[in-house]
């Protein structure tokens, strides 16, 4: 009679990334970590110059980007505070 073709499956769904939930913060107690809260030999990663350590050059770049990026962060943070409190009155 008819030919049907064989019924491939559906592909198996795709996994998707977790997203942990929304945490509140709790007000007043912001603590943020200072020099001495990074242990800075724990994150060293190899590097491609030949004798395998980061130039002291190399270095200051690295830290001048994360003051910058730390910076942002704090001000962020801050922004983020100030629209906690607003939204708080608010309510």
């Amino acid at each position: 009679m008819y030919s049907y073709p064989a019924r491939v499956p559906p592909p198996p769904p795709i996994a998707r990334a977790v997203v942990p939930s929304k945490r509140q913060r709790v007000s007043g107690n912001t603590s943020r970590r200072g020099k001495s809260g990074f242990n800075s030999k724990s994150g060293q990663r190899g590097s491609s110059s030949k004798s395998g350590k980061l130039k002291g050059d190399d270095l200051q770049a690295i830290k001048k980007e994360l003051t910058q990026i730390k910076q942002k962060v704090d001000s962020l943070l801050d922004s983020l505070e100030k629209i906690e409190k607003e939204q708080s009155k608010q309510a």
